[in-house]
Parts: structure tokens; C-alpha cells; sequence
């Protein structure tokens, strides 16, 4: 089956705190033109954004990419496309709108919103295949009962979501190789890192938070979370979420929800985290996202990586190769395929449990010069082998095989 140029739209969300720490040092940015919203996203550097258009541009893909819960960027498309009274508009209608003009022959869907997913599939006939994606931690959704292909960064999702009868394959997570133009020179302190969420619960960040607790003893960490750590605020911002989308649930239109104090957050957010261990206070700093993220794991004498409780034999997550990719010495948890990856102890350092990584961490402080090594190591590791770029063919024989299955 031959292919000439294909449309691929991508669907996906981002934490919130991102988009509300975007627009907050962003001032203004919010009244500005859809396309200069977006192209400033972009050089963010957040997340995936743009970076599978511009590495599946040379393969002859037009990409379309939708963040169905950037409501800013969703209601001012909707007012520059002439679309009526779009301050009144369901978001769903908004994103389906949008894909219904672009046309695309691929959707690949990182969203848990069935109902999204449903109403696309019925109003843009242009679709001919539905891939889905997800992390380590499953999302409770009947969507990909609508989705012909899951694919996964995590070895174990794969196998639960095969197990539930639902076709999966996993690909890994890459580095963006544009964000080491977009950052300051290095300014190297003697501290260990840690950017990421705190959150408690079966499927999240147990040992994580074991772990920070033990390195915060040694002095030298610092941790950037948006995890809120008050109690209260906590318990009472899961209260109000549960509400809101029990309001929903009830069947109130989501546009009025969105109009009511802090509706749009509650309803689209993710569930409010638990209160952090009170020892983690004094080391925990404002959360950074995207360029600034990069920017604290660059002036790191290394960054620590901790997987999900979700992902407990496989180095899987983003940080992998984010920390590797701007030549950070990553110190991260032993897993059975990291070899597969990274060369332990040249490419990266590795602990196994709380007290291994404590030891490490302090060899670390001890030894910045052999740290600056490993981190030089691994960045040519993942700069080989590692990127978008290189992913976007995976990703094409992905594309091209399922299709070539279907009727033309």
C-alpha cells in the first residue's frame, strides 16, 4: 500500500499547574492571537506539544495537535474560526470542530474522555484509525474500546491492557533534542534534583516519597512539586472536584460548569494529590515545567528519577531521557531493562531501595567531576538513540502496518 501525504491529529491533556504557570509568567499572553499562543507553547517545551510534528513532518505527516484542557487556546480557535457564540461551546464541540476542518486519516488519543472520543469518531469521517496512548498508571475509561491500537511507555500497561483483551505495544519516551538551544549555559550547583509530583496512593509515589524523605536528611536536595502539601487544601480541593463533576454526571451542559468559580479547573484537572510527609516541606520548592524544568535539571550536579509504583520492573517515564538528554548525571531507580537503555554506572548511576540511593547520592556530592562524566555519557547515549526523531519511524511502521490492514 503506497501513502503519499497523511494527517495525523493528536489528542492529549497537561497538567494544569502547566498551563497556570504558563499564562502567570506569560502576562497578556492569554488575549494574544491563536497562533502566537500556541507557537509560544511550543518553545516551552512542555511535555510533547509540538515535538511529534516536527518529527513526523519529514515522513510526510501534517499534525495536527489539540490540548483538550488548554481552555484558553480552545475558545480563542473557536473565536478566530467564526465559530457562533464560542464562549457558549461545550469544549468537545470545539476540539471536533477542529478536527472535522483538519481531516485527519490518524487520530492517536491520550485522553481518558470516552465520550471525546465517540462523538469524533461519529462526526469526522476522515478517520480511518484510532491509536491510543497511556503512562504506567491505566486510567479508568471505556475508551479504548473505541481505539484499534494502545501504544505504552510501560511494559507493565501493556500487559494489563492485554490482559483486559485490548491490542497494546509499547514505545518509549524520547528527548527533543531543540530544547539544548532553547536553554541558558549551565550553571552547575552541588545539588541533587527532583522535579515531579508527591502523590500517595497505590499506583503513584510510595517509595518516591520514601526515598525524598531520606535524601532531604543529607542536605543537598532539592525538590520542585506542584504536589500541594496542606492537608486541608487538599482534602478540601478533592471535595470540590468530586462535586463538580458530580454535577456533570447529573447532566449539566460542562459550559455551564465551566462558567462557575474555578469550574473549568475542577471539572478537567486531575485528582487534587494527598498531603505530602511534613518532613518534605523544607526542600520542596515551586514547581517547574517545561523550559525552567530544563533549565533546574542543567545546573544540577545530578537529578534524581524515581518510577511510579505503576511501573515496578521497567524504566519507563519521560525523565529518562530528559535528564540524560541536556547531560545531567541521572540518578535513577534500578530496573530490569535499564541496561537496555543506559549502561549502568558509565550512562547513569542506579540504587536499589532507600539506602542504596542515599550512598549513591552522597558518592555523588563527593565526586562532581566523575558526575559531570557520566552526565556527558549519557547525553550522547540518548542523543544517539533516543529521540523524537528516531521514534517518529517506529511510529510510522506503527501507522502504516494497521492501515495497510484496513479496507482502502
Amino acid at each position: 500500500m503506497q501513502f503519499t501525504r497523511m494527517r495525523l491529529a493528536r489528542i492529549g491533556t497537561v497538567y494544569p499547574e502547566y498551563l497556570e504557570a504558563f499564562y502567570a509568567k506569560n502576562p497578556g499572553m492569554a488575549q494574544a492571537n491563536h497562533a502566537q499562543q500556541v507557537a509560544a507553547i511550543n518553545q516551552d517545551s512542555f511535555a510533547w506539544f509540538d515535538v511529534w510534528s516536527h518529527a513526523l513532518e519529514p515522513l510526510g505527516y501534517e499534525v495536527l495537535e489539540i490540548t483538550t484542557n488548554a481552555s484558553v487556546l480552545l475558545r480563542r480557535w473557536a473565536l478566530e474560526s467564526g465559530l457562533p457564540r464560542p464562549h457558549q461551546l461545550d469544549r468537545h464541540h470545539i476540539i471536533v470542530e477542529q478536527l472535522r476542518r483538519f481531516r485527519p486519516e490518524v487520530l492517536w488519543f491520550d485522553d481518558a474522555d470516552g465520550a471525546l472520543l465517540r462523538m469524533a469518531r461519529e462526526r469526522v469521517p476522515s478517520i480511518r484509525l484510532v491509536l491510543g496512548w497511556t503512562g504506567s498508571a491505566l486510567a479508568q475509561t471505556e475508551a479504548w474500546k473505541d481505539v484499534e491500537l494502545v501504544l505504552s511507555c510501560s511494559p507493565e500497561a501493556v500487559a494489563r491492557l492485554k490482559a483486559l483483551g485490548i491490542r497494546s505495544e509499547h514505545m518509549h519516551h524520547a528527548f527533543d533534542p531543540r530544547v539544548l538551544e532553547r536553554l541558558a549555559p549551565r550553571r552547575v550547583q552541588g545539588r541533587i534534583s527532583f522535579i515531579g509530583q508527591v502523590v500517595r496512593g497505590s499506583e503513584f509515589h510510595d517509595e518516591r516519597e520514601r526515598i525524598l524523605i531520606a535524601l532531604g536528611e543529607i542536605g543537598a536536595l532539592s525538590i520542585y512539586s506542584p504536589t500541594r502539601h496542606r492537608p486541608a487544601l487538599a482534602m478540601a480541593l478533592r471535595a470540590a472536584r468530586a462535586a463538580t463533576r458530580g454535577l456533570a454526571a447529573a447532566g449539566m451542559p460542562e459550559s455551564a460548569i465551566e462558567r462557575l468559580p474555578h469550574g473549568r479547573k475542577l471539572l478537567h484537572g486531575d485528582t487534587a494529590p494527598f498531603a505530602v510527609d511534613a518532613r518534605l516541606r523544607k526542600v520542596m520548592k515551586q514547581g517547574v515545567f517545561g523550559l525552567d524544568a530544563y533549565q533546574v535539571i542543567a545546573d544540577s550536579l545530578a537529578t534524581l528519577n524515581v518510577h511510579a509504583n505503576s511501573s515496578p520492573t521497567h524504566a519507563s517515564n519521560m525523565r529518562l531521557f530528559e535528564i540524560t538528554g541536556v547531560g545531567t548525571c541521572m540518578l535513577t531507580d534500578w530496573k530490569d531493562n535499564l541496561p537496555e537503555l543506559f549502561e549502568p554506572e558509565k550512562e547513569c548511576v542506579t540504587y536499589r531501595g532507600v539506602a542504596d540511593c542515599v550512598e549513591k547520592a552522597r558518592w555523588l556530592l563527593a565526586h562532581p567531576i566523575e558526575a559531570a562524566e557520566i552526565g556527558r555519557a549519557g547525553q550522547a547515549r540518548t542523543l544517539a538513540q533516543h529521540t523524537f526523531a528516531l521514534r517518529a519511524h517506529e511510529l510510522d511502521r506503527v501507522i502504516r502496518r494497521e492501515l495497510s490492514r484496513k479496507p482502502s
